[in-house]
């Protein structure tokens, strides 16, 4: 992203695409978080006696952590297949050439997508679970995503955002950053002498984490029919709280969001 000034400023990253994102916030930190039976959380129950699941990684930068989810999966005992996607064509042209050097092959797919744009997401989406013969994901991941989307789509479209991806999955888990980032971000906007996010904390109305952590979970059980199954409690460094959701037991709401 360029300032004001016309130069390129790695740091003012207003959609959270830090082209260098994973040399400060390692996937490792996320994972000493995660439980050691992650997989009974999952409740498997294919019908087929397979352990296999079908993963989706919304805002995956540039696929450090979704390799390291796979990974995770896998030495858990899972087939684990993912649709990893994010708003940067650069970055995710970085994620395909790190698969592209893998030794071994994988059952990723990386692919540029605005899960902004509604219909756009529901087609890519459903094509994808189509060629798996799913009717939506096991697991989506949410990580560190749900403050970029506040900030440049308010209110309502962190509600449209959670209902799109939500309304996909049957467990999510989410990673939602603390009020400290939402002032440090427009802090650094400011002072990189860039464009001001279309929303900031005051128009928001969010003034704490109770407000930030709260929205959150409100829409995702209101308006979305998912509930808390297990809160994996606080990354060690970045203090972000990592709560896995499951849908409702009574719920099959893929057109909840049409």
């Amino acid at each position: 992203m360029m300032s004001n000034d016309g130069k390129v400023q790695p740091g003012a990253a207003r959609f959270g695409n830090f082209i260098n994102y994973y040399e400060f916030n390692s996937p490792q930190r996320r994972l000493e978080v995660f439980p050691d039976d992650l997989v009974s959380l999952l409740e498997l129950d294919d019908g087929d006696g397979e352990a296999h699941v079908v993963c989706l990684d919304v805002g995956c930068n540039s696929g450090d952590m979704t390799l390291t989810l796979q990974d995770r999966l896998q030495r858990d005992g899972l087939t684990a297949d993912f649709l990893a996607v994010d708003l940067d064509e650069s970055l995710i042209e970085h994620a395909k050439e790190k698969t592209r050097a893998m030794t071994s092959t994988t059952t990723v797919t990386f692919q540029q997508l605005d899960v902004m744009d509604e219909r756009l997401t529901r087609r890519t989406l459903d094509a994808y679970l189509d060629g798996k013969r799913k009717k939506r994901f096991h697991l989506g991941f949410c990580l560190s995503v749900t403050m970029w989307i506040h900030l440049n789509h308010g209110n309502e479209g962190l509600r449209r955002f959670l209902r799109t991806v939500s309304s996909r999955v049957d467990r999510l888990l989410v990673e939602p950053q603390p009020f400290r980032c939402y002032k440090s971000a427009v802090r650094r906007m400011k002072r990189l002498k860039c464009a001001d996010f279309a929303y900031d904390p005051v128009t928001l109305n969010v003034r704490g984490n109770e407000d930030v952590f709260g929205l959150v979970d409100a829409i995702l059980f209101e308006e979305c029919h998912m509930v808390p199954l297990v809160s994996f409690g606080l990354t060690r460094h970045w203090k972000r709280p990592i709560v896995l959701y499951k849908r409702k037991a009574d719920s099959d709401c893929n057109d909840c969001v049409e």
